[in-house]
């Protein structure tokens, strides 16, 4: 398990979806390794073990908070393993504008890697 690795739960409805690879693109760049279902991975009525084995591999799991996430059956679920796994578990607020989004990166990065000045996402690869 990377110490530098964040799991992002997500609605896949929009925003959910658009917010979630801004803000995994700029933990990226940031240097973290993100796990996030850019793919849209169905698992029918059981829980898919690619995202249960995602969850354990990552040190982190950011629940991106929304009206569609908190109603999410996928997202719930995803809570409560990463919950039952003891994961350092990072809620957060979805957001809309790039300067929130920064701010969001921001935020992880300083729980992530002690990142302590919010000029510091700003110097990560673009």
């Amino acid at each position: 398990m990377n110490p530098g690795s964040v799991f992002i739960s997500h609605s896949s409805k929009p925003p959910d979806f658009d917010l979630t690879k801004v803000l995994a693109g700029k933990l990226t760049r940031c240097g973290l390794n993100v796990w996030w279902d850019k793919d849209g991975l169905e698992g029918g009525h059981e829980f898919t073990a690619e995202i249960v084995e995602a969850i354990i591999r990552q040190h982190y799991f950011l629940f991106l908070l929304s009206k569609h996430s908190a109603t999410s059956k996928w997202c719930r679920r995803e809570l409560a393993r990463a919950s039952e796994l003891g994961k350092t578990i990072i809620p957060f607020k979805a957001i809309q504008e790039e300067a929130e989004i920064a701010r969001a990166a921001f935020y992880v990065l300083a729980r992530v890697k002690g990142v302590h000045h919010p000029k510091s996402i700003g110097r990560c690869r673009h």
